[in-house]
């Protein structure tokens, strides 16, 4: 359940309804503390969503000129590829 969960979360970020607040509005990092037992851990043997497409989307929220980074077409883009990568997982 918290797999669609997450991957609502980042289709409601794709279509510029939601934003993205790190681990305060996720809700994998929610059930699993410190990510433990975290799927994403599972997937790409690192903590912190390393190696998945949320390292893209930080370092795009950090380059971004933009007030709001979570609207602009590459975020977009970086939204429906973490979308994607939690759907991946989650089947």
């Amino acid at each position: 359940m918290n797999y669609k969960k997450a991957s609502d979360k980042w289709m409601a970020i794709a279509r510029g309804e939601d934003v993205d607040k790190g681990s305060l509005n996720c809700p994998l990092c929610l059930k699993h503390v410190l990510c433990l037992d975290c799927p994403v851990v599972f997937e790409t043997n690192q903590v912190s969503c390393k190696g998945s497409p949320y390292e893209d989307w930080q370092e795009h929220k950090k380059s971004c000129n933009l007030y709001f980074p979570d609207f602009c077409e590459d975020a977009q883009r970086l939204a429906l590829n973490e979308w994607l990568f939690l759907k991946s997982i989650g089947e």
